[in-house]
């Protein structure tokens, strides 16, 4: 079965109160099916073993996200008698059903309003999901981490070397796609206002 990824840039600047910090999302990207490319981005965790070393061990989702990218991982709980869920929203049962077994990797999570997520590890059956408002994330998802401008530089800079090692069938070119994206995040975290900017990405199947 095929493995996608899933990606979104999202940075941090300081709140409009004192001593906040609220997270604004910059782009949804859309990355092609390259394991190579996968196996760096997550120390070997995904399809390529061999591809460790160049990146951290997946760190999760990272303590905040912008209200984009949590729309992108999870999906908003409606209530059955509904008539039919809209695109990004699942029915509470089928929610329910996510975080009880049979997709182990589904949370409930939702954030504040300036991006830090909240995690609900209590007993499901113990509230209203669809009131409480709390949303869950993608059935199918799985290894989610982030990456720094600094991190993803790391990856760029071995992609060719680990393809040519791995398999001696020829050149490796890191696509320009992920260089943009190495571009975008260098330009943020250059801006004076930004206090961090990340890659966000996350894989199904």
């Amino acid at each position: 079965m095929g493995c996608d990824i899933h990606l979104c840039i999202d940075y941090d600047v300081k709140g409009y109160k004192k001593d906040t910090i609220r997270t604004e999302h910059f782009a949804k990207l859309y990355g092609e099916r390259d394991y190579l490319l996968f196996g760096l981005f997550t120390n070997g965790y995904v399809r390529i073993p061999e591809a460790d070393g160049f990146a951290p061990d997946p760190k999760g989702i990272p303590e905040r996200l912008s209200w984009k990218t949590l729309d992108e991982y999870s999906y908003c709980i409606i209530k059955d008698s509904d008539k039919e869920p809209w695109e990004g929203a699942v029915f509470e049962s089928s929610a329910r059903r996510y975080i009880q077994g049979d997709y182990i990797s589904s949370r409930l999570v939702q954030s504040d309003g300036n991006g830090k997520l909240e995690y609900f590890d209590g007993d499901p059956d113990s509230i209203d999901l669809a009131k409480e408002r709390w949303r869950v994330t993608g059935p199918d998802w799985h290894t989610p981490s982030w990456l720094t401008a600094d991190e993803l530089r790391n990856v760029l800079v071995n992609y060719s070397k680990v393809g040519e090692q791995l398999w001696d069938n020829g050149y490796y070119p890191i696509s320009a796609e992920v260089i943009g994206w190495y571009g975008a995040l260098r330009a943020l975290e250059d801006d004076k206002d930004v206090l961090q900017a990340r890659l966000v990405f996350w894989f199904d199947n």
